[in-house]
């Protein structure tokens, strides 16, 4: 439905130079604006009622939430202090050695996390189910399995599925 509209030229001088004439064509127009002809000043003052009693509604109770942490049971986990032993790098090797080679990405990864991070995994894995449940783990967890565990969480990190069992 096609409304009729009224095309009529304005001389943009005679409205700036009457603002009042504006009005009087939004009148004619049958616009559905509703202007307050009456409201000519420019400064808003809030009404401050309003304000206080939005505060008063949004104050936080005054009686804090007891904290769980005290009702949660201590861990019989002791912590001791052990040197640090770092790997020994050869001065001799300036890292340049390699560095055009192209690495498959586990070539990359392998970089980072060597055997001896996932045979670590794998003993501390073990100790961890002892220590839960007073029994050792059989059988015995392998580096391998622990590989395997990291590339899962790799593929499902990477590939967002919607079930487990599509991976």
């Amino acid at each position: 439905m096609a409304k009729n509209r009224d095309t009529r030229k304005v001389n943009l001088d005679e409205l700036t130079a009457n603002p009042d004439k504006i009005y009087e064509l939004i009148d004619e127009c049958g616009s559905d604006f509703e202007i307050e002809s009456d409201y000519d000043d420019d400064y808003f003052e809030p009404n401050i009622a309003d304000e206080e009693s939005d505060e008063e509604n949004n104050i936080e109770e005054e009686n804090p939430e007891p904290s769980t942490s005290k009702n949660v049971p201590s861990v019989g986990i002791k912590w001791t202090k052990d040197s640090f032993a770092s790997k020994n790098i050869s001065e001799e090797s300036n890292g340049t050695d390699d560095i055009n080679d192209v690495l498959s990405p586990f070539g990359y990864f392998s970089r980072y996390l060597d055997d001896d991070f996932f045979e670590m995994g794998a003993k501390l894995t073990s100790q961890y189910y002892l220590q839960e449940t007073g029994m050792e783990i059989k059988p015995d967890i392998s580096p391998e399995e622990i590989k395997q565990f990291f590339g899962m969480h790799a593929v499902m990190g990477c590939f967002k599925f919607p079930r487990i069992h599509l991976y």
